[in-house]
């Protein structure tokens, strides 16, 4: 016999056929307020666009453009050319190629450059990266030999020239993807690479990830000193501390970019006209009299903890204004924030956040409820209480997040 089962009642039936549809019907992606002070948070889509890179990209898809069309000889044209000069300007790279994403990147050099061949990488960098792909199989799916050399903890300039032999192709220089090794370390700078591969006529690839651009404290490294220390290309992402859309930039010699640019993967691996339009509205951005000032990422990164403690209390006095404080402690608190992203992993920013313990409810159940809303409000929970950090957030949406934690309690108090 089978197990007989309770049927939901009709009223239950028809109001999750009408959730369903009311979800398919949404006009696009759900937004969310990132209260979790993670900068870039991969599942909320890393670097928030500038207003104006989300106008340029607007403004694209909302008519034709001239995205490969070159109007002086009426033919078809290049769409490179759009960030070009902006990217040389940055980077004082000879040439530059963007793909649409940093993983592609790095594929795309491997393919061209090391198919059939060796590339050589330290053990201290074979990193995996989101989602569960590792370095080493992106490596040898590009159809290279990967080439083990030195220790998790250290790796000197001899183990890479005691590796190199005619099948060499490339060096890989890998930025460490959300960790950070501490301690007896030790690892081989980009200088000193690159003075091996052009004593021994090998390719230095330098993978950043984070796309930095700026000068700053709490940056280890930028793609400028990578290309000034003799990189023969560096890879690095648009939606990292670059602060743009998702997209790989290759930056470096012209002739290796050039190589990269006629391989069939180039076509693969196309930025579309819309991340295009974005980047470069981003690049505009990092070129003003004020660096960087105008793209959110940095100015999160750069938020003066004063301002943060500002904000939070702001925003602890909306939620008590509204929330019965029955239902709830709250109180304000020093914690840090981070960039997120595996931009800078050592990297922790001190903040204040708003500390939410709610009295007759679970905070797991609140913060489920928070994520329902819409916009989402994405929060982190810690010794039983929520956390909400205002340092990616805008002034706008602390008066939208204190709503969405009205809407909660309400909804998880008539729910008890």
């Amino acid at each position: 016999m089978t197990e007989a089962r309770d049927v939901p009642s009709m009223e239950l039936l028809v109001a999750a056929v009408c959730q369903q549809a009311e979800a398919l019907c949404l006009p696009e992606l759900p937004t969310a307020i990132n209260a979790t002070g993670v900068i870039l948070h991969t599942g909320l889509g890393r670097a928030r666009m500038a207003p104006e890179a989300a106008m340029a990209v607007f403004h694209t898809a909302m008519s034709h453009s001239l995205i490969e069309f070159n109007v002086e000889t009426g033919k078809r044209g290049n769409r490179q050319e759009h960030v070009a000069d902006l990217l040389h300007i940055l980077t004082d790279a000879e040439e530059t190629l963007v793909v649409n994403n940093c993983a592609a990147a790095v594929f795309l050099a491997i393919s061209t450059l090391a198919q059939g061949r060796d590339v050589v990488i330290s053990r201290g960098q074979m990193v995996e990266i989101g989602g569960g792909f590792r370095l080493p199989e992106i490596i040898e799916a590009a159809g290279a030999r990967l080439r083990e050399v030195g220790t998790t903890n250290k790796t000197r300039i001899g183990d890479y020239a005691a590796a190199i032999t005619p099948d060499t192709a490339l060096i890989l220089r890998c930025q460490p993807s959300n960790f950070a090794m501490t301690g007896f370390v030790e690892e081989t700078s980009v200088r000193e690479l690159a003075e091996l591969g052009q004593k021994t006529g090998v390719v230095v690839l330098d993978d950043q990830g984070s796309g930095n651009l700026q000068v700053a404290p709490w940056a280890e490294s930028t793609v400028r000193a990578s290309i000034i220390a003799g990189a023969g290309l560096v890879t690095f992402s648009g939606d990292k501390l670059l602060g743009g859309p998702q997209c790989g930039i290759i930056a470096g010699n012209r002739v290796l970019v050039h190589q990269l640019a006629r391989h069939p993967l180039a076509r693969v691996m196309r930025i579309d006209k819309l991340s295009l339009a974005g980047l470069r509205a981003t690049l505009q951005l990092h070129l003003q009299s004020a660096p960087g000032a105008g793209v959110p990422a940095i100015r999160y990164i750069n938020r003066d903890v004063d301002e943060l403690k500002h904000s939070a209390g702001r925003l602890r006095r909306m939620i008590t204004r509204q929330v019965v404080p029955t239902l709830a402690h709250t109180a304000i608190r020093a914690s840090v924030s981070e960039v997120g992203g595996g931009s800078v992993p050592q990297q922790q920013l001190p903040t204040w956040c708003v500390v939410i313990t709610p009295l007759h409810c679970s905070v797991e159940a609140l913060a489920a409820c928070l994520r329902r809303q819409r916009p989402a409000v994405i929060a982190r929970i810690c010794d039983g209480a929520l956390w909400l950090d205002p340092r990616a957030m805008e002034s706008d949406e602390l008066r939208v997040a204190a709503t969405a934690i009205t809407k909660a309690f309400s909804a998880v108090t008539n729910t008890d």
